[in-house]
């Protein structure tokens, strides 16, 4: 995180008790304002399972949903991997396995490299906006997208690449008026990890997901290189951070 990404993060801080005071309360709406093809749009392999509920729910309603992922994931952890094993790769399969196993077909991926994480410090994929708005808009209009479903406001864990995502699909859903703009992880003060919630995003829609929860477990445990990551969030195993995402909220924009 770089020195102006820092100030941005002690501002938004700062300003949050303000936010929620004057901002009205949020209008709660049902699954049944998903009346058209999703788009699932995440930074990484694996961030899919911040949203797999919504996805098991909406595949199961016979809804079309679709998963494009912006790197393959190469800066990421290695988990059980050597370095000489070719980690985009590896997580390319990872996702189009945990993909197969919430019932969407291959995922896309857009041709951006993950930048390896050095001294702690989390990356932007290099990229031109012009660029990746064309990319994201063609598809959208090719696939006759009605709702998109990315990354919050605070990318979560202010993840450069979550944010990098949020920002344009922001954009997009000013340019487009066809275009619903859902983002997961919003805020719930009665959340178990409230270090992957969004606090400026105010809840729109809360969806239970424990009917889906083997499917979601199963999916996550094809992430075998970041298995690690997620039992550190949720403190315990793979099944312990399923049980405690089970219910996910989501902001419509």
């Amino acid at each position: 995180m770089n020195n102006q990404q820092r100030l941005h993060r002690i501002l938004r801080r700062l300003v949050r008790p303000l936010r929620r005071r004057i901002q009205s309360p949020p209008i709660s709406v049902g699954l049944d304002h998903f009346d058209g093809p999703t788009l699932i749009l995440i930074a990484h392999p694996d961030d899919e399972v911040f949203c797999s509920g919504l996805v098991c729910e909406l595949l199961s309603k016979g809804q079309e949903v679709a998963l494009i992922c912006f790197t393959r994931g190469e800066g990421g952890e290695r988990g059980p991997y050597k370095p000489e094993d070719n980690l985009a790769q590896i997580r390319v399969e990872e996702l189009t396995q945990a993909a197969k196993t919430l019932g969407l077909s291959d995922p896309t991926f857009l041709d951006y490299t993950d930048p390896i994480c050095t001294d702690g410090q989390l990356g932007e994929p290099e990229h031109d906006s012009s660029e990746l708005l064309r990319e994201l808009e063609t598809v959208i209009t090719t696939r006759k997208i009605s709702h998109l479903v990315t990354h919050g406001s605070s990318g979560e864990y202010w993840h450069p690449a979550h944010l990098c995502l949020h920002r344009h699909a922001r954009v997009l859903n000013r340019r487009l008026p066809q275009l619903q703009l859902w983002t997961f992880n919003a805020w719930s003060a009665s959340h178990p990890i409230p270090a992957v919630l969004n606090q400026d995003d105010a809840t729109h829609l809360t969806l239970a997901g424990e009917t889906h929860h083997q499917q979601r477990l199963d999916s996550l445990t094809c992430h075998r290189s970041q298995a690690e990551v997620f039992r550190r969030f949720g403190n315990g195993s793979l099944e312990d951070f399923i049980s405690l995402t089970a219910t996910e909220c989501y902001r419509k924009w």
